[in-house]
């Protein structure tokens, strides 16, 4: 894979990861909604919405969370993530290829790790 291709690959992971976390939408739930759910009479509320352009995840009330996102969520993400890596592609196309070094990429994989790490962490207590 040439350093393009990565490039591409990790800032459109890192742009994923910033559209999730910028694009973070809470409202709150009202408290039929959540003894409803107690009491088996309906789905589980939703307390916030998050991706950008395709929403892909729907955070639940705080104290509900069921400690792991939805599998459902697996297919926004890759479609943000395809539409990220486009977007870096076609602004990649006008950027001059004797800028595109080893050294940028370094910096690109270890923002790409931090984004990713506490894009993790995000959910993590988002789905607590």
């Amino acid at each position: 894979m040439n350093t393009y291709t990565r490039l591409v690959i990790f800032l459109g992971l890192t742009l994923t990861w910033v559209a999730i976390f910028k694009s973070t939408d809470s409202f709150p739930v009202p408290q039929g909604d959540i003894q409803a759910y107690f009491e088996n009479r309906g789905p589980l509320p939703v307390a916030g919405i998050g991706g950008w352009p395709f929403p892909t995840f729907h955070y639940p009330p705080s104290p509900l969370g069921g400690d792991i996102p939805p599998v459902t969520s697996v297919y926004p993400f890759i479609m943000n993530w395809i539409f990220w890596s486009l977007v870096v592609a076609a602004v990649l196309w006008f950027v001059p290829k004797r800028l595109i070094t080893g050294a940028v990429l370094r910096v690109v994989n270890g923002l790409t790790i931090l984004t990713s790490l506490g894009g993790l962490m995000f959910l993590l207590l988002k789905f607590d």
